[in-house]
């Protein structure tokens, strides 16, 4: 049996899923009218060509952030970046985890340089990052069970997206891995990966 705090958890992400907060289709993306550097870089990373992308890096981004991206796979990422779940994910997700890990990290670098982007920004990476693990899931044979997985990882980045208002995303690993954790449960759920649009 469980218990009821869980259960009324469950409800709530049901009611999440269902009511067109999280949505199967694509609506397409707020991509706002901010011109800086970071705005630019975001753009180019998730709807452009890694060579766009490559270049569109701020030129002081490593100098603030620590690192500078790199490419893998033929994307664009944070090279230490990973997949945040309290159950293991497919190993084909990681690359998409690290640009996620990255995306996050324009966002950060963006606060950080004292012009924040707006909520536009983490709506296109998060979205991004469904749009790609739905590429890695495909069509194959085992498309069902790569899909409850990505449900897994996608519905954490979207509750934890939604609990910060879509703004500059926390540095806490603890806080990601709790959010992922309720996640969990809709893996018996039939359900499609979240994407939806944000404005401002």
């Amino acid at each position: 049996m469980i218990s009821r705090r869980f259960a009324a958890l469950l409800l709530c992400l049901v009611a999440l899923l269902t009511s067109g907060g999280l949505t199967l289709a694509g609506t397409g993306l707020e991509a706002g009218d901010e011109q800086t550097e970071a705005a630019v870089a975001v753009r180019a990373l998730v709807s452009g060509t890694t060579q766009e992308a490559l270049a569109a890096v701020p030129g002081d981004f490593a100098a603030v952030r620590g690192y500078q991206p790199v490419t893998e796979h033929g994307q664009l990422v944070r090279a230490d970046g990973g997949c945040s779940s309290p159950v293991p994910l497919p190993e084909e997700f990681e690359p998409a985890c690290r640009q996620h890990d990255y995306g996050y990290d324009l966002l950060r670098y963006a606060d950080q340089s004292g012009r924040p982007l707006g909520r536009w920004a983490r709506g296109a990476i998060d979205d991004r990052l469904a749009d790609q693990l739905r590429d890695v899931c495909g069509a194959g044979p085992e498309q069902h069970s790569c899909r409850r997985m990505a449900i897994v990882a996608v519905t954490g980045v979207e509750l934890n997206s939604r609990r910060q208002g879509d703004g500059v995303p926390e540095e806490s690993v603890l806080t990601n891995v709790a959010l992922a954790s309720s996640a969990v449960g809709l893996l018996g759920l039939s359900v499609a990966l979240p994407r939806r649009r944000r404005s401002g």
